[in-house]
């Protein structure tokens, strides 16, 4: 069965659910500072890839204490953006969601690849399960590999996945400069463009709550296809 966008986010999901409650870890955000050592963060970074050695296509898993110490998986990957980091913002954004798994793009800006391939994140804000204390926050990063599969699967050059800040996922990069921010809200959205002088239809669409748009280009006469086509990714 081919997997859409959608089950895929709730199947990372439900690995980050599984990461947050590993027990290394756990010790790791909860010890006092005066505790934490290099064998303290070895061991959380173990826990959190035993649990992904089950889950393909999670680039890192970065996990922060509440005073900013972290862990993370594929650590020299990635760069840190440290005033970021240390601001209460994007702390303050991830904790409004009291612990529910959120969708963002390139790690909500805090870190990207030094590569600089796009990144789908899950976060999250982690409460100790005795006391319901906040004690940090999970980044699951899931590769854009991903959503390249899924369409190489489909065999389709025609469509492009991006980020609702009209970023590049997957897919036809050239679509890039046709996406414009109402893709974002609502239904599927139909658009004339010309493309090397022909006329073409655009269809967009938006994928359930979450910041990812698609949008095909199709030659006029098989308008009944783009729909179909759209639903089996979303």
């Amino acid at each position: 069965r081919l997997n859409n966008i959608s089950s895929d986010l709730k199947n990372y999901m439900d690995v980050s659910r599984l990461v947050i409650t590993d027990r290394r870890l756990v010790t790791f955000l909860k010890a006092d500072i005066s505790a934490v050592d290099d064998t303290m963060t070895n061991g959380a970074n173990y826990g959190m890839m035993d649990i992904l050695n089950a889950a393909e296509g999670v680039d890192s898993v970065m996990a922060f204490r509440e005073d900013k110490k972290m862990v993370s998986t594929n650590r020299i990957s990635y760069k840190y953006d440290q005033d970021l980091m240390n601001s209460g913002e994007w702390r303050e954004a991830i904790y409004s969601n009291e612990g529910r798994a959120t969708v963002t793009l390139n790690c909500g800006g805090v870190a990207r690849r030094i590569d600089d391939k796009p990144l789908v994140t899950i976060e999250r804000s982690i409460n100790d399960i005795n006391s319901q204390k906040r004690i940090g926050i999970m980044m699951m990063n899931i590769s854009s590999n991903v959503f390249q599969d899924m369409l190489n699967k489909l065999r389709y050059d025609n469509i492009c996945i991006l980020g609702s800040d009209g970023s590049f996922i997957a897919g036809n990069e050239d679509y890039l400069n046709y996406y414009s921010p109402g893709f974002a809200v609502g239904g599927i959205k139909n658009k004339n463009i010309k493309v090397a002088n022909k006329r073409m239809l655009l269809s967009a669409c938006s994928v359930d709550n979450y910041p990812i748009v698609i949008i095909r280009v199709s030659k006029y006469g098989t308008e009944g296809i783009p729909y179909g086509i759209l639903y089996v990714l979303i």
